[in-house]
């Protein structure tokens, strides 16, 4: 094969690898985009009407906590929401009672 030949595959090959990783690069941009959006949206609660959750501070095994407002006082609380899904019927009959 000639000197031409092999320069011209070199740079096809080149040119492929780029617009490959350049495809690459936007479907990873695209999906953390999506990603950090869907965690920015805060659910809506049942019984928690008198807050404003603000953001998810940290994730646990079997709960949520969020930094919220009390619509009430203006304080800043955080507010830990167990997602009872992921509990037995026992625990959350234990949990239940103390509520």
């Amino acid at each position: 094969m000639s000197v031409f030949h092999q320069l011209k595959n070199i740079f096809r090959n080149h040119v492929d690898n780029n617009n490959k990783t350049n495809k690459y690069e936007a479907a990873v941009t695209k999906i953390v985009k999506e990603e950090n959006l869907a965690k920015s949206k805060v659910p809506e609660y049942e019984g928690l009407e008198g807050f404003t959750l603000l953001n998810k501070l940290g994730e646990g095994a079997f709960s949520n906590v969020y930094k919220a407002i009390d619509k009430k006082t203006g304080q800043h609380v955080a507010i830990k929401i167990v997602r009872k899904f992921e509990l037995s019927q026992i625990q959350v009959n234990f949990f239940l009672s103390f509520c």
